[in-house]
């Protein structure tokens, strides 16, 4: 977990068609401080949409001067409605000491209650605190159940990380077969896959 965390979450939120800019939400706003000014009140009524998009350009400096202390109070206020994205980001930044001090105790909670949405970003970096033992003790069978869940959805990441693991006997603990590189290739064939 780096610093450049936010960059795919942001990339994959630009996708969606999340970062469109606050005027596509807000209707006639025509200057980008009347659109942050806009997403503000959306935000500050309770809108979770409104308050991850003003996390992100708080985060990332887009439109307003870049402050992660103010990304943190968006991103937690999204998480506190029980938003996976604000979830997710919110565990992030407690796992990389951006906006608060690193505290791993509550970036397992955060990243737990997004990946218990079936988040699988919050999936996968779930499975990366129990394989490093950060905020928990280490424990392989945890974190292989987490990558599996990210694998199973897609998520390249996971689906990588479970192919480098396959071979491990702990990931095989309850399933009727032997541990197989094959199976560890397979996964990570997905990956190359367009």
């Amino acid at each position: 977990m780096n610093k450049w965390i936010l960059i795919p979450f942001i990339f994959g939120l630009v996708l969606r068609g999340d970062l469109r800019g606050a005027q596509a939400q807000s209707g006639d706003a025509t200057t980008q401080e009347q659109q942050i000014t806009a997403q503000k009140r959306k935000a500050a009524s309770g809108d979770v949409k409104s308050q991850v998009t003003l996390g992100i350009a708080y985060a990332s400096g887009d439109g307003v001067q870049a402050d992660e202390t103010e990304a943190v109070k968006w991103f937690r206020k999204a998480a506190e409605q029980g938003d996976a994205d604000g979830e997710y980001v919110l565990g992030e930044m407690y796992a990389t000491g951006r906006g608060v001090a690193v505290d791993y105790a509550e970036a397992l909670r955060w990243l737990r209650k997004a990946a218990e949405q079936g988040d699988p970003r919050g999936e996968f970096d779930l499975a990366a605190m129990y394989t490093e033992g950060k905020g928990v003790p280490k424990d392989k069978d945890e974190a292989a159940k987490w990558i599996r869940k990210a694998a199973e959805q897609g998520f390249a990441a996971g689906q990588f990380g479970l192919g480098m693991i396959m071979p491990m006997e702990t990931v095989f603990r309850g399933m009727r077969r032997k541990p197989s590189s094959s199976i560890g290739r397979q996964w990570i064939r997905v990956t190359r896959r367009p």
